[in-house]
């Protein structure tokens, strides 16, 4: 009898203990992975997003820059000027920059 009661004293807290062993095996086998799955898929998601407007801001700079050449933007200095107006984080070369960056054949 005495085995009896030692097992009922048992019964609470082994109870309570397997039931916190079951929700943290579905919080930690359910609940993280379908967390990293959620966020894995945002950031692709902010990528594609921003890799649209990159390549928009590509296709559009030669358009952009033949509007420029047309309305009489010729100097280095109105040039530095328009790209600051426009709002691009671009700048005019120097003489001696652009030799560094165009290779002559």
């Amino acid at each position: 009898m005495s085995s009896l009661i030692r097992l009922r004293s048992l019964f609470l807290p082994v109870s309570i203990s397997v039931i916190l062993l079951i929700a943290l095996g579905l919080y930690s086998f359910i609940w993280i992975p379908s967390q990293q799955r959620y966020l894995d898929d945002r950031n692709f998601r902010v990528l594609k997003t921003l890799s649209g407007q990159i390549k928009a801001n590509i296709d559009n700079f030669d358009t952009m820059m033949d509007n420029a050449a047309e309305s009489g933007i010729n100097t280095d200095q109105t040039l530095a000027r328009y790209l600051k107006n426009a709002g691009l984080e671009l700048s005019a070369l120097e003489e001696d920059q652009d030799k560094a960056v165009i290779r002559r054949r």
